[in-house]
């Protein structure tokens, strides 16, 4: 809520040593403030010169503080923007609800009212974030890493919130620059109306007149909002100097003054009667916010009827201690909470540290003193705080016990990991061989041998947790390829099959009696022109896919042969045509050079491709299905083999470009 200038609207009283209005425009002093505790001596400055503005001593911006910090006379004020409430608590929230939350309160319009709430976020995020980055180290080292290889784990959601930490950021610096801006402005209003009340003092116009135009600049000066903090002691002394000289200008009779007075009785009554409906306020922040502003509020109002000054005062003084009373009592009670926690949470460390000591020899043990620990665990977070002295100390012992437990359970279960690991190659030797079926066309015959080896898998235990997704993910890759493949392939066996199949029989019959040239380059074009075409018309019917494919490879090979061109140099060509298109023989050298590499890679790739097939050989020959599997091995040593043919000789061809090259280089 913003807070307005104090005002007054009927002060008659003028200080003895009043200062002029040029001495009193030119006032700095620090902004006064307002306490929310009042006693004798405050009540006796006010009922002396109730305009006047006593100090201010505030609380720190905190919504929750540890009730040992609460000090005996709580005076302060406790400054809040938002409506965070003192028991609002986000350490149960998963990391993702903590950034999800953050990210919705950045995206709010006015970011001083979810200010708070961003900073309590922003402390069980770090505090969690540590906490799990540390734990994934231990389990690390747990698990035999080496601190020197550690990787940091970076999580999913830290760009996220750093994004929104950064919007955050500037949107509040905006809203603070925003903010001064406003002020300036509210200077420059106040100082305008302070220039109308100096010319209104001075003006010869009808009193009820000139008074109502008084009236209507008291409205406009408590509804400009706040200024530079500079400037505020300065206009306030200006402002009530000049609204004294006004009605000792005026000379305001009697009865005007009596109904001013009554008015200030009526706004001091209703204040009172709001002070005493906070003690019904279920938020203690809020409550005592509000009367903050009531203190401030009661300073503006100016003087009431004299018999009635006493027993207002009374009332509001009253009322003002029966909710600093409260919220006393609040915190002592917040305090002995903490202290039964304390009690509560040194209970559940004695029963887990009892549960380590207890012996364990099987699962069912096992399962129960986990099920035990998970218990513990859930009611761990059901408490509160402990007093923030034990609360750290707790935590650890808590936790101490908690890793003890785990670390014993982990003792346990490696034991039975031999059995896990046994399963874990047996299922591997199951991936093997689905990889090896996974491209075969032998719809029929693999499709049997893929069932037998998914139930072969059902019947296989258990394997250690961290492989278990990874090779099921693998093995049912490997299934899916050949059954998609095979679904596939059926589902298009229709008329467009049948078409491309008269397409492809049209296009053999045209490379037949194609008419070649003495150009060997021109002979490569057109025949490259052709396979461009075969493949662009797309599939044909399975059965008469490989007679096809043989019919139109071998024409290509024959006419090949009859022109005396290579099957290298036909693939190569295009590879010429675009190094001889480069201008700039440098790059087309370091062109040449990058496809050397690139086949010796790929010649290394299917070398050890060959020598793993050709050990798989052997190993198959154990396996149900033997002939089945070695077939397609066989067909993929043989395919590599002449891949391998191939990349070499366009290496030699490739050399005798380069150094073609290199020759006209030195030549030039």
């Amino acid at each position: 809520m913003e807070s307005k200038e104090p005002t007054n609207e009927v002060e008659i009283n003028t200080p003895q040593d009043a200062p002029t209005a040029q001495e009193a425009e030119s006032m700095e002093a620090a902004t006064p403030a307002i306490t929310a505790e009042v006693n004798e001596e405050s009540h006796s400055e006010l009922k002396n010169d109730e305009h006047e503005i006593p100090e201010l001593l505030t609380l720190e911006d905190h919504e929750n503080p540890e009730p040992e910090e609460i000090p005996e006379n709580e005076h302060d004020i406790l400054e809040v923007d938002d409506e965070t409430d003192e028991n609002e608590d986000y350490s149960s929230l998963s990391m993702d609800d903590i950034v999800s939350k953050v990210v919705d309160m950045v995206g709010a319009d006015n970011i001083a009212q979810v200010k708070n709430k961003v900073g309590l976020l922003k402390a069980q995020y770090v505090k969690k974030i540590m906490q799990f980055k540390k734990e994934h180290f231990d389990k690390f080292i747990a698990e035999g890493g080496i601190e020197d290889a550690y990787e940091s784990l970076k999580l999913e959601f830290e760009d996220k919130y750093q994004a929104a930490m950064s919007l955050y950021k500037d949107k509040r610096g905006q809203w603070l620059k925003e903010l001064e801006h406003q002020k300036e402005e509210n200077l420059k209003l106040k100082k305008e109306l302070l220039e109308e009340l100096r010319i209104m003092i001075n003006s010869n116009e009808e009193l009820n007149k000139v008074y109502n135009e008084f009236k209507n600049l008291q409205n406009k000066w408590r509804e400009i909002g706040l200024v530079p903090q500079t400037e505020v002691r300065g206009l306030w002394d200006s402002y009530n100097f000049l609204v004294e000289k006004f009605f000792d200008k005026v000379k305001i009779n009697h009865e005007l003054m009596t109904m001013g007075l009554n008015k200030n009785l009526e706004e001091k009554i209703q204040l009172c009667e709001k002070t005493e409906e906070l003690l019904l306020e279920n938020s203690i922040s809020k409550s005592f916010k509000l009367l903050q502003e009531y203190h401030e509020k009661w300073k503006e109002v100016g003087p009431v009827p004299n018999e009635k000054s006493e027993e207002m005062w009374e009332r509001f003084k009253n009322a003002t201690d029966k909710v600093n009373k409260r919220r006393h009592d609040y915190y002592e009670k917040l305090n002995e909470e903490q202290k039964s926690n304390l009690i509560l949470k040194t209970a559940l460390c004695e029963r887990i540290e009892q549960l380590v000591e207890e012996s364990k020899d099987g699962l069912k043990e096992w399962t129960e003193s986990t099920n035990a620990v998970n218990a513990l665990i859930e009611e761990w977070k059901t408490l509160g705080p402990a007093p923030k002295k034990n609360n750290d100390l707790i935590w650890k012992r808590f936790k101490a016990g908690v890793n003890n437990y785990y670390d014993q359970k982990k003792d346990f279960f490696n034991k039975i990991k031999d059995e896990q690991m046994n399963n874990y190659h047996l299922k591997l030797d199951l991936i093997h061989q689905a990889e090896t079926l996974k491209d075969s066309n032998d719809w029929k015959n693999t499709t049997n041998v893929l069932i037998g080896l998914q139930n072969q898998w059902k019947k296989i235990g258990a394997v250690p947790r961290k492989h278990s997704d990874k090779i099921w993910k693998k093995f049912r890759a490997a299934c899916d390829t050949f059954f998609n493949a095979k679904t596939a392939h059926f589902s298009t066996l229709d008329t467009v099959e049948l078409e491309n199949s008269t397409k492809k029989k049209a296009l053999i019959e045209a490379l037949t009696t194609q008419v070649f040239t003495d150009n060997k380059e021109e002979n490569l074009k057109i025949i490259k022109d052709y396979q461009r075409q075969w493949i662009e018309i797309g599939r044909v019917p399975f059965a008469e896919k490989n007679k096809l494919h043989v019919s139109f490879n071998k024409l290509i090979d024959k006419h090949l042969d009859a022109l005396n061109i290579k099957s290298f140099e036909f693939e190569s060509s295009a590879f010429k045509s675009r190094v001889d298109n480069i201008s700039d023989k440098r790059e087309a050298e370091r062109m040449l050079f990058k496809e050397i590499n690139f086949n010796r890679n790929r010649i290394d790739e299917l070398q050890k491709e060959v020598t793993l097939l050709e050990n798989n050989i052997s190993f198959f020959a154990k396996s149900k299905n033997a002939d089945l599997l070695i077939a397609e091995v066989d067909k993929k040593v043989n395919k590599a083999k002449k891949e391998i043919e191939l990349l070499k000789a366009k290496n030699r061809q490739i050399d005798k470009m380069a150094k073609g090259l290199k020759e006209g280089e030195n030549q030039a």
